[in-house]
């Protein structure tokens, strides 16, 4: 007998359902983790003494480049791998952010540039196993062509990533055959750099610490966070 009294059927989902509970945060504090260790070995590269703030910047733009291609290849893979795909259907980094007297300020779009699919980390969200295929054939055999009305994608500026928003499918072929260009609009992050902070799991404000949006991949708020660091030694070059 499975459930011998009722008090056994309630002491046995009170631990199943706090099993799942435990799953759950065991999940967010592993990002966390990571992200802080990812965070910390940054940080330790930006102290070195023995490398020069040249040195220091590429080995931050290679920390960066790694993640990107990991990124980029989860979001791909995964339309194998479940029934119902990753994706972020946000903006990768708030668009919103409050300055130093409270005022509320939003992100720049400005106008579109060419990104190459083989030379830019572009981050696409395929959804669909037959499209997929069908796309991937079409471009292979015809070649990758841009469509400005469907393919809608952002160019984080100083991150130096892209983020899909629409056209996924054929945007992954591309990126698979590394063949052709898109246009994207331009996101200025330079504001978010001096107004906003993360720990992994959410982006504050700088300012007095309001949470301002929940981080969707731990990653990307590693990039973040990096970028910051290599702006900060970009900007101690100027005369």
């Amino acid at each position: 007998v499975l459930f011998r009294s009722k008090r056994g059927r309630v002491m046995l989902f009170d631990k199943l359902f706090k099993y799942k509970k435990n799953t759950v945060a065991d999940i967010e504090n592993k990002k966390r983790n990571q992200f802080e260790k990812a965070i910390q070995t940054a940080e330790l590269y930006l102290s070195c003494n023995e490398y020069s703030i040249e040195e220091k910047k590429t080995i931050l733009t290679y920390m960066m480049d790694v993640i990107k291609r990991d990124i980029q290849s989860e979001y791909i893979a995964d339309l194998f791998y479940n029934d119902e795909s990753k994706k972020i259907s946000l903006e990768f980094v708030p668009t919103l952010y409050f300055d130093k007297d409270g005022i509320k300020h939003y992100l720049e779009f400005s106008e579109c540039q060419e990104v190459s699919l083989k030379d830019n980390y572009v981050i696409t969200f395929p959804w669909n196993c037959g499209r997929m295929g069908d796309n991937i054939l079409n471009i292979i055999k015809n070649g990758f062509k841009n469509y400005p009305i469907n393919h809608i994608v952002y160019y984080y500026k100083e991150l130096n990533i892209c983020q899909v928003m629409n056209g996924n499918h054929s945007i992954a072929a591309g990126v698979y055959t590394e063949k052709g260009t898109v246009l994207a609009k331009i996101v200025d992050m330079k504001p978010l750099f001096e107004n906003l902070k993360t720990d992994g799991a959410y982006y504050y404000s700088i300012h007095n610490n309001t949470i301002i949006e929940k981080v969707q991949d731990f990653r990307i708020a590693v990039i973040f966070e990096i970028a910051k660091m290599k702006y900060k030694l970009e900007n101690e070059l100027e005369p």
